[in-house]
């Protein structure tokens, strides 16, 4: 079966929205900072640089140790709480208005966790701030400001690219909460392995009624669909990281590379390095040179 290797969308199946930053922070917490339950009217987006901090919204019953690299993303009126540890936890907090989003977009907390992509996301911020800031330093380690410059527009256009990519691809599958636990899953994992079994008993499910109820909600029985969000996890290695496709190979648990490249193969109709090559090549001709060789 080929497939498509993208989370996202066509441009006319997108969620038309409209992104205000109202409030950024870069701040270093540690247990001394005590914060009660709380809530407000704005989107948030943490994005967590070093240490770590959990993340508590007990009427949504969620929670989460956020960890370097890690993405969150807080609906409105979501009430929650950070608990900071002796470790400091470093990291930005944005609070964004966003308008045009449907109404199921805004249920529960995303937690995206670790991966090269998040990682570039964070480098591109702290690029940008460096780059536009009208402060002579922009991480004192404790900051907290009004987005009424200029400078905040191209911010709010990375802003807006990140929540496209991470909110409004996953929402397009809220009516699916099966498929996302699979993502969940498979991300926090790297992509190594998930088997029916062990997906069924995360999901309180015996292995054939899950199988039912995903080819009633998504088309593929549990299988398939592991298969082919494992795939999806391995594109986005061989177009956005740095690791050869040996490393990705056993970064994702394959017991060598033929065994990821038949995988890979069998799924896309490519192979890993034609496939890598390809959007590459892609990306250099529209861009320039966004991959850089050290010599």
């Amino acid at each position: 079966m080929k497939m498509e290797m993208n989370h996202r969308s066509d441009e006319k199946d997108l969620t038309p929205f409209r992104l205000n930053l109202r409030f950024w922070e870069y701040h270093c917490h540690t247990d001394k900072l005590k914060l009660p339950l709380h809530s407000h009217l704005f989107w948030q987006l943490n994005m967590a640089e070093k240490g770590y901090t959990e993340f508590i919204a007990p009427e949504k019953k969620f929670q989460i140790k956020l960890q370097p690299g890690d993405l969150l993303f807080v609906p409105p009126k979501c009430t929650h709480r950070f608990r900071y540890h002796h470790e400091a936890f470093i990291g930005f907090s944005f609070k964004m208005e966003v308008h045009g989003l449907k109404d199921d977009d805004a249920e529960q907390p995303i937690h995206i966790p670790a991966s090269p992509e998040t990682f570039g996301c964070l480098r591109a911020i702290k690029e940008l701030m460096f780059a536009t800031f009208p402060m002579k330093d922009p991480f004192p380690g404790e900051i907290m400001l009004t987005c009424d410059d200029s400078y905040s527009l191209l911010l709010e256009s990375l802003l807006t690219g990140i929540f496209r990519r991470f909110v409004t691809g996953i929402s397009q599958n809220a009516a699916s909460p099966l498929l996302r636990t699979i993502r969940q899953l498979l991300q926090q994992r790297h992509g190594n392995p998930l088997t029916v079994d062990e997906l069924a008993r995360n999901c309180h499910y015996s292995s054939g009624h899950l199988s039912e109820l995903l080819y009633r909600e998504c088309g593929l029985r549990a299988k398939p669909l592991i298969d082919r969000e494992r795939t999806v996890i391995a594109a986005n290695f061989l177009e956005f990281s740095e690791m050869n496709i040996s490393e990705i190979a056993e970064y994702m648990g394959f017991p060598n590379v033929f065994a990821f490249s038949a995988f890979f193969r069998r799924h896309t109709g490519s192979s890993p390095s034609d496939y890598r090559s390809r959007k590459r090549n892609e990306l250099l001709g529209a861009t320039g040179p966004a991959i850089r060789k050290d010599k």
